[in-house]
């Protein structure tokens, strides 16, 4: 197997990496909230947002993660003279 970084693996890391920023934002902005700042429900607020963008790289990531797979498997087939 190797451990060369893919264009999936880094868009993976990427989407994961905005999940992670948008779960904070949220939880700091409930607690800020809860402390009687009134900006820190907006900053919950950007974090939900941002959580929902993380979505388009892990969508992409999927993809390209599939196209990886279909063409390791072709590769794989016709070393072995399935085709």
């Amino acid at each position: 197997m190797s451990t060369k970084t893919t264009p999936g693996d880094r868009l993976m890391l990427a989407g994961s990496f905005l999940a992670l920023v948008g779960v904070l934002t949220v939880a700091g902005g409930i607690v800020r909230g809860l402390n009687g700042n009134r900006l820190g429900l907006d900053e919950a607020l950007i974090g939900a947002v941002i959580v929902g963008v993380s979505s388009v790289p892990l969508a992409a990531a999927k993809d390209q993660q599939q196209k990886e797979r279909r063409a390791y498997v072709r590769r794989w087939r016709l070393e072995r003279g399935y085709f």
